[in-house]
């Protein structure tokens, strides 16, 4: 719903699996961002309603998106 586009093609390295070709996330609210962890972070001291500026990389160019954010989805079962 953010507009965020996924990777299309998977990975693996070292036992983990990827999605590559996606957007990339590289900064939140004008925080530039050198981790996956880093941006868990910012998320998670956020509430359902509040809003973020994401800046991503989709192919050669720049974004920014306007987010806010949802709940997140219940665990599976």
């Amino acid at each position: 719903q953010a507009g965020l586009r996924p990777g299309k093609q998977a990975v693996t390295v070292s036992g983990e699996t990827y999605q590559l070709g996606g957007d990339l996330v590289v900064a939140v609210d004008g925080v530039q961002l050198v981790s996956l962890d880093q941006l868990r972070d910012v998320i998670a001291n956020k509430q359902p309603g509040d809003k973020l500026s994401l800046e991503i990389w989709r192919g050669d160019k720049r974004l920014t998106l306007d987010i806010k954010l949802g709940r997140q989805p219940s665990p599976r079962g």
